[in-house]
């Protein structure tokens, strides 16, 4: 007879030491929850994209970054299937959607749903160190130090419920700084090292995650294109540039993951990881831009703040890849790390310049600029690519996370 203590083990999986592990089912099922966040998200910033609505919508980008970030590190080092896990991954995509329905005014009236959806996720991650830990003693100094920093901070956040305004924000940076230090420390980063997470399935998480944002301003420029009547060919030209710029940062982000392996310097894991927050931050806001630029009405412009939200999203974008180009090796290309990040920096800025004088080229000069500049990174690539027999292993390598 099948115990209760058997069923919760029943479904670990037989892959759990084996190297090269592959994205599950639960796992994409899992970032479904994300895609309804990030367009909340979009959406936020779509309303406000003045300087204060951009700092807001960076004060929520981050905490809700961080709950997949967790999920995906435990995935990724501990690979454990059984039905505990299971309702627990169901318990966080529930306290993930409450998260995503007070985004809309996560700093004002619903911030306290936003503070509880928070620390509803994060105790779902507490509960899976803590389980991992009895399952795999060798790994339990790790998880009961992330489970102790993060129920720490996970406190903070619930404190700060019953805390009024703007004294609730204060709490909620404080337990970021405990969640954020809490794997960074030294002594963290030792047992990290004892207990890696898999190196060729992190990337692929990474990945998976940008990819949903970079879907997330498709689906923004296309369901309110839909509603349009009589779509102007200008508009539709607005689109195809976009489309172009999004699709040049897809080809250029995952260059840099295939045949890459991050640098075993101090710090390169943990720039890899933590530039992945500017990167899809700026995706979205990107898409928000997309979106006004490509619903634009004949006869009008932008306005000033509109370009420099296209421009600032994209120059960012371009930014934190030349970052992770830096964080990364490539030995086997003509071009050096160091040329491939200085093009994709000096791109940025004169697509930051553009911005600035976004009101004298106008909408479609604007995003031309953004897209002619963006297609020249992936010309480029193409051609260091092609002058090599080999691209080199496909999954890039994380030796040092930091997480």
């Amino acid at each position: 007879m099948l115990s209760i203590s058997g069923i919760f083990r029943l479904h670990i999986s037989k892959t759990e030491h084996a190297e090269g592990q592959r994205v599950g089912w639960l796992e994409l099922f899992f970032d479904l929850v994300y895609v309804a966040t990030v367009i909340a998200l979009g959406d936020r910033l779509s309303n406000d994209i003045s300087l204060e609505g951009v700092l807001s919508f960076a004060a929520l980008f981050i905490p809700t970054w961080w709950t997949w970030t967790g999920t995906a590190f435990y995935i990724t080092r501990f690979n454990l299937d059984d039905v505990g896990h299971r309702l627990l991954i169901f318990a966080q995509m529930f306290a993930v959607a409450i998260l995503a329905i007070n985004i809309h005014d996560g700093l004002a009236e619903t911030s306290q749903g936003f503070a509880l959806g928070y620390v509803g996720a994060r105790l779902c991650l507490i509960f899976m160190y803590l389980r991992a830990g009895r399952q795999r003693p060798r790994a339990r100094q790790l998880t009961t130090r992330y489970a102790t920093g993060f129920a720490l901070a996970a406190l903070i956040w619930f404190v700060s419920v019953f805390v009024p305004e703007p004294a609730r924000f204060f709490f909620w940076i404080a337990g970021m700084v405990i969640d954020f230090g809490t794997p960074l420390l030294p002594s963290t980063r030792r047992l990290q090292a004892e207990n890696p997470p898999d190196t060729h399935h992190l990337p692929e998480r990474f990945g998976l995650f940008t990819i949903i944002v970079l879907g997330e301003a498709f689906i923004k420029v296309i369901t309110h294109a839909s509603e349009e009547e009589h779509l102007k060919l200008a508009n539709a030209l607005y689109g195809g540039l976009a489309l172009i710029t999004a699709a040049s940062l897809w080809w250029i982000y995952f260059d840099n993951i295939k045949g890459s392996v991050v640098r075993r310097t101090q710090f390169a894991g943990q720039v890899w990881v933590y530039m992945h927050l500017p990167l899809v931050a700026s995706i979205t806001a990107f898409g928000v831009a997309s979106k006004k630029i490509v619903l634009l009405e004949a006869g009008h412009d932008l306005h000033n703040e509109e370009h420099l939200l296209a421009a600032g999203a994209v120059s960012l974008a371009l930014i934190a890849i030349a970052i992770l180009d830096l964080a990364t090796t490539e030995t086997t290309q003509e071009l050096t790390d160091n040329q491939v990040a200085l093009m994709r920096l000096g791109s940025a800025i004169v697509i930051l310049i553009v911005g600035l004088a976004g009101p004298l080229l106008g909408a479609g000069g604007l995003l031309g600029v953004i897209a002619l500049a963006c297609a020249i990174q992936v010309v480029a690539d193409v051609y260091r690519y092609a002058r090599v027999p080999s691209a080199g292993d496909p999954h890039a390598k994380t030796p040092d996370s930091g997480y």
